[in-house]
């Protein structure tokens, strides 16, 4: 229990614990996955699993009720920046086989640069993950039942240009509420019990499925037959996060590796990675640094022609030199002796 003492609450046995507000559900990490975290208290954490190559340096707390997701799995090895960002994730139904998550990740730049037209919002704000569907009960079992392809996708919106933080806190509110209300007019737009009715809107000239059908053009794919019929479903509203943790949009290079050639003339070579080019494309926009490089092997081990060991001089002059002192010291010996 607890007491008031001289305007202090004073708590006495153990310390109190806040065991309402349990989690239910599992949250959605771009790049990775969660296990089982429903019903996780209040401050809890949800162990994330990134795929590989990827790593999580945030974390997913359980924050009255509500999973707290402040970053993405982020490439091993890249820089990281914070970013105003808008979360959300989707699933997508169409009729067949091919509106699959194989489908999607082919023409990822073609949905990536559809939600950008759809927001009114540059590409380089749109950060996408596409998997495969996975049943759940945000879905109907109708729809479910009445569609044999579909993905989910996590959709991120930066506010701004990552690396770019120029707006004030009023302008960052308004453009979220923008971006919210016109991911929640996506949801109307292509819900199932709007798609059932003859009147798509979608169809109009800046409708979400003329938008995909102008960019799948544009990229040269096939459109697939069926597109109109495009159903998506929320799994995870869309909310703002202020601090949302992503790669930086630049290049990044790893240490050099060895000398191909341990003695002599030879190239080093290094791995040189977009952060971003396993999500959608290539959004690097500052100059690539180079994968490899001249250099010089130093491990020549001991030669008597080559006794330095060294690329510089090179073996072949030290040959040489070598050769004029094994010919100029007995020629000088001769002297000598023939002089006394």
């Amino acid at each position: 229990f607890s007491r008031c003492v001289d305007g202090t609450w004073i708590f006495e046995g153990d310390t109190p614990q806040c065991s309402g507000w349990p989690c239910q559900g599992s949250p959605s990490v771009m790049f990775g996955t969660v296990g089982n975290c429903s019903g996780k208290p209040h401050g809890s954490l949800c162990e994330v699993q990134c795929q590989p190559g990827f790593e999580y340096r945030g974390n997913v707390t359980c924050y009255a009720g509500d999973w707290q997701v402040d970053s993405a799995c982020i490439r091993q090895g890249a820089s990281v920046t914070s970013q105003a960002t808008i979360l959300a994730v989707y699933s997508l139904f169409g009729p067949g086989d091919t509106f699959n998550a194989t489908w999607a990740r082919q023409n990822s730049a073609a949905i990536a640069d559809t939600i950008a037209k759809y927001l009114n919002v540059s590409r380089g704000q749109v950060m996408l993950d596409l998997v495969p569907y996975i049943r759940n009960q945000t879905v109907s079992r109708r729809l479910q039942e009445q569609t044999r392809s579909g993905f989910q996708m996590f959709v991120a919106i930066f506010l701004e240009e990552l690396g770019i933080d120029t707006t004030s806190a009023e302008e960052k509110s308004a453009e979220a509420s923008r971006l919210i209300t016109r991911l929640e007019t996506l949801q109307e737009e292509l819900g199932p019990d709007t798609r059932a009715n003859e009147s798509i809107t979608s169809n109009t000239p800046d409708g979400f499925i003329a938008l995909l059908r102008t960019a799948l053009e544009a990229s040269n794919s096939t459109v697939p037959a069926g597109l109109e019929s495009l159903s998506l479903v929320a799994d995870q509203a869309a909310r703002l996060v202020l601090d949302y943790q992503v790669p930086r949009m630049a290049w990044e290079a790893l240490e050099w590796g060895p000398c191909d050639n341990p003695c002599g003339n030879g190239q080093k070579h290094r791995e040189v990675f977009c952060p971003w080019d396993n999500s959608i494309g290539d959004y690097c926009l500052d100059e690539k640094p180079p994968s490899s490089a001249e250099c010089q092997g130093v491990d020549c081990g001991y030669e008597f022609f080559c006794p330095l060991g060294e690329p510089d001089p090179s073996c072949d002059v030290q040959q040489i030199i070598v050769i004029l002192l094994l010919l100029i010291i007995p020629c000088c010996l001769l002297c000598i002796l023939a002089r006394r």
